[in-house]
């Protein structure tokens, strides 16, 4: 039997388990007495070691709902247990499995220094891996696989939570297509609302310094630019106004934000 076969048949094991739930349903209600500050029972000293062991060995399945639940332990056992030595060193090491830089630097800034080699041999591997074009920052697992999908594909699609991170992602998308093709194609970001417009210009103005792109959103090109390169930010209507003048510059990538909103059953919208 291969490693990721044990591995998923320790996930379906743990996934069906009713202890899991009970530990999950003791967890969520103490949290939520600490909220309102009443006082409530603290787990078992067994009972932390195999909720934390739950969320170990669901932080290495390749079903995003069993990793949701892996940081959910962690993040609710967070305010009780951070000082528990067992706690530093499960979380952590579900952290890293998660590819969870963001949350991992604030575990290591609220005194979670635990030292553990394989752990700390894991986090640099997916660190060299997983850089960004922002020292010190990272792609989490799940930007990571998003980022090489979008990468090595002429059309994609995806949805995600709020707290994806897709504003960042884009953005590193944008300048690996400015690197890959070197700064040669023209680059369309189409919002649905005019009122995101001026957020995602100011946005990527600050992320963007490359001297041949001008951040545009004006579908009315002044001849004086016509030999720059743009990355357009529009909405479905600009985009149409700028596509019924021909004379202006192709687009060669178009990056859709909320595509539920932006193409919509309405007259506006670009067919």
């Amino acid at each position: 039997m291969t490693s990721q076969t044990i591995i998923q048949e320790l996930n379906n094991r743990a996934i069906s388990d009713d202890y899991l739930y009970e530990l999950l349903k003791k967890i969520q209600i103490n949290y939520g007495f600490k909220i309102f500050e009443k006082k409530y029972e603290m787990l078992t000293e067994r009972e932390l070691f195999d909720i934390l062991r739950f969320s170990d060995i669901l932080s290495r399945s390749e079903d995003s709902l069993n990793r949701n639940i892996s940081l959910k332990i962690i993040s609710v056992l967070f305010d009780d247990y951070c000082d528990d030595e067992i706690y530093q060193l499960f979380s952590k090491n579900v952290l890293v499995k998660l590819g969870n830089f963001p949350s991992l630097r604030f575990l290591e800034a609220s005194g979670n220094q635990i030292d553990n080699e394989e752990i700390e041999l894991d986090k640099i591997i997916k660190q060299v891996f997983q850089k960004t074009t922002i020292s010190e920052q990272y792609f989490t697992d799940s930007q990571f696989e998003t980022f090489n999908k979008i990468t090595n594909a002429n059309h994609f699609s995806f949805s995600a939570g709020t707290s994806f991170g897709k504003s960042f992602l884009f953005t590193e998308y944008i300048k690996w297509l400015i690197e890959e093709k070197n700064a040669s194609e023209n680059i369309a970001f189409l919002v649905p609302t005019r009122a995101l417009i001026s957020q995602v210009v100011s946005d990527l103005s600050e992320s963007i310094h490359n001297s041949k792109y001008k951040i545009i959103s004006n579908p009315d090109i002044p001849a004086i630019f016509r030999n720059q390169k743009f990355i357009f930010v529009f909405t479905p209507e600009r985009l149409i106004s700028y596509f019924s003048e021909a004379s202006n510059p192709n687009i060669s990538t178009m990056i859709i934000d909320e595509a539920h909103n932006t193409i919509a059953d309405d007259e506006r919208c670009a067919e």
